[in-house]
């Protein structure tokens, strides 16, 4: 790749995928870009110029895709996320940083960190990204801990996937019932929440309303016979 990306300020998509791509990122390539989506998946970058991405308004409306290369080491604490970063099936180590808001609350939506080598827990920051709607951490088989509650708060969550971890769910298991959709999130559900309490009770009234019509019939029938 070139080292020069100032140039391309027209640039909204750029992939590259599957071609042994060897390497670092370079360090220009979203200086100056903006709704951009960068796919380098399947290849064998070996770093990502993290400190060297300064344009936060460019990033927050970029997608990035890392999948299946490389990448190791520690992930900064000075990373501005993107909207959307796929870093699935690399080898970066260490704690999930905490989040970045020196310039303000990051608009991430969607961040796959699975299968890397990540230890420790959830950072309780990372719940401060209110736009946050899908976690992926499976597969790192150092992370540990109760999750944070915070993380039940958070408004758009509704994926939250860590099996192949060591992480737990808080004990209160009524706190998940925010999550409209249950099957995207490896904590169980509370059998109690409000969705589903009007159904049983539906279902309960139905079921007694159809035992007294089958009553009624019974004694019909059976007063109508000689």
């Amino acid at each position: 790749l070139p080292d020069k990306f100032d140039s391309l300020t027209s640039l909204t998509s750029l992939t590259i995928t599957n071609t042994q791509l060897s390497g670092s990122v370079p360090p220009t390539i979203l200086n100056n870009l903006s709704n951009c989506e960068i796919d380098f998946n399947i290849n064998q970058l070996t770093s990502i110029p993290w400190n060297q991405w300064t344009n936060s308004k460019a990033l927050s409306n970029s997608t990035l895709t890392f999948n299946n290369n490389k990448l190791s080491g520690s992930l900064s604490n000075k990373i501005y996320w993107p909207n959307q970063i796929y870093l699935n099936g690399n080898a970066f180590s260490g704690l999930l940083p905490e989040l970045n808001t020196t310039t303000g609350i990051p608009t991430i939506s969607y961040l796959d960190l699975g299968s890397n080598k990540l230890n420790g827990n959830l950072p309780v920051s990372l719940t401060q990204a209110t736009y946050l709607a899908s976690i992926y951490v499976t597969y790192n088989y150092g992370m540990y801990g109760q999750i944070p509650v915070q993380y039940a708060s958070m408004p758009y969550l509704r994926t939250l996937q860590f099996y192949g971890t060591s992480l737990t769910c808080p004990k209160d298991n009524y706190q998940w019932d925010n999550f409209e959709n249950y099957a995207y999130t490896s904590c169980p559900y509370s059998y109690d929440h409000h969705d589903y309490i009007g159904w049983y009770i539906a279902l309960y009234i139905g079921g007694i309303v159809l035992l007294l019509i089958i009553a009624a019939l019974i004694i019909f029938c059976a007063t109508r016979s000689p």
